[in-house]
């Protein structure tokens, strides 16, 4: 009813245009409209130096094209509502490798283990971890 085509088969919507009208939603219901969900789809302000809200659009978008996130470009950006991003930060290359790493960083090598970046290096390239094990 909040959103999308006024149409015959859901008749509520046209109550959309009409000057009078206040919708109450529950938080739940309210997060899943797009000015919460994805406000750079509705042209609405976004604070793009947040990094979480970045990291948000970014994945968001990566979905959405069915790409990983070091694929992204720069029309990927602009076709897709995320042109203020790019105004703001730059190019998709520096934004993509800047999400990448930090999502990078939140992996860890097992549940409950907490391996800084250099350990993950060294695990990787066979090396003995700091408890001793050999990998």
């Amino acid at each position: 009813m909040v959103e999308g085509d006024m149409t015959d088969s859901v008749p509520a919507t046209y109550l959309q245009k009409h000057p009078n009208v206040r919708v109450v939603l529950d938080e739940a219901a309210g997060a899943e409209l797009t000015a919460r969900k994805t406000p750079w789809l509705a042209d609405l302000p976004c604070n793009w130096q947040d990094a979480a809200f970045v990291r948000k659009a970014v994945t968001w978008l990566a979905r959405q094209l069915q790409k990983p996130i070091l694929k992204l470009t720069d029309q990927d950006y602009n076709e897709n509502g995320l042109s203020g991003l790019l105004a703001e930060s730059g190019q998709a290359y520096s934004i993509n490798i800047k999400v990448f790493n930090e999502l990078q960083h939140t992996i860890t090598g097992w549940p409950g283990a907490n391996l800084t970046p250099m350990t993950r290096t060294a695990r990787a390239s066979g090396a003995v971890s700091e408890a001793g094990a050999h990998f």
